[in-house]
């Protein structure tokens, strides 16, 4: 089972597609919780038919928290072996759950899998490259992987599956009140318990950017 935790905040326009882009994975075993954080759009609309598949489930809160509390929220409830984390504005190809979860299977002593996005604007319609390529091993040791996390966050998040085991041994030390790079934290948090992190460099989601972009 994948959990697959998706914060929202005004992302009407985006979580139908990323929605649609779940329910069309090649892998099933998977829930969908979701957190709508105080947003003032028209987001309850938006999901209202995807809830009609008991695999998503929605929260609401009325006061906007953040991203950070809200990935809290989320990873406090989730029920999977493994998780990913899809901003409420991208999309995941088809294959993604199934080659990421094959990864981790084969690979007991990984803690995570990533992989290369394909950058989309807010129309959908895709955009050159415009992160910087790095000369990424297909398998990474924890020490190694560590040291290089400090100095750079290599990790496009959208593009991660970890194990959950993990990130529950981890939690306790998260921090909520970072604005931005939340998520490079957490990784330097994942890596600092010592196991392997895997890169695919087959493109398995679309990263969107546009003008409301937090990152």
């Amino acid at each position: 089972l994948v959990s697959i935790l998706v914060p929202s905040y005004n992302a009407a326009a985006y979580l139908p597609e990323l929605c649609s882009s779940i329910r069309g994975q090649t892998y099933h075993q998977y829930e969908v919780p979701m957190l709508d954080d105080g947003s003032t759009d028209s987001t309850s609309a938006a999901l209202a038919p995807f809830l009609e598949d008991d695999r998503f489930n929605l929260i609401t809160w009325t006061t906007n928290r953040g991203v950070n509390a809200a990935t809290s929220a989320l990873l406090a409830r989730m029920k999977g072996d493994y998780w990913c984390n899809p901003g409420a504005d991208d999309v995941l190809l088809p294959e993604f759950l199934t080659q990421r979860v094959e990864k981790l299977q084969a690979n007991p002593q990984a803690i995570m899998v990533h992989g290369p996005c394909q950058p989309i604007d807010s129309a959908g319609r895709n955009l050159p490259e415009v992160f910087q390529k790095l000369p990424l091993p297909p398998v990474a040791s924890g020490t190694r992987a560590l040291a290089m996390m400090v100095q750079h966050n290599f990790i496009n998040t959208p593009g991660l599956m970890l194990r959950s085991s993990a990130t529950r041994t981890i939690a306790q030390y998260f921090c909520c009140d970072w604005r931005y790079a939340q998520d490079w934290y957490l990784w330097i948090l994942h890596l600092a318990t010592g196991f392997d992190i895997l890169w695919d460099e087959r493109v398995l989601h679309k990263y969107r950017i546009h003008s409301e972009s937090l990152s």
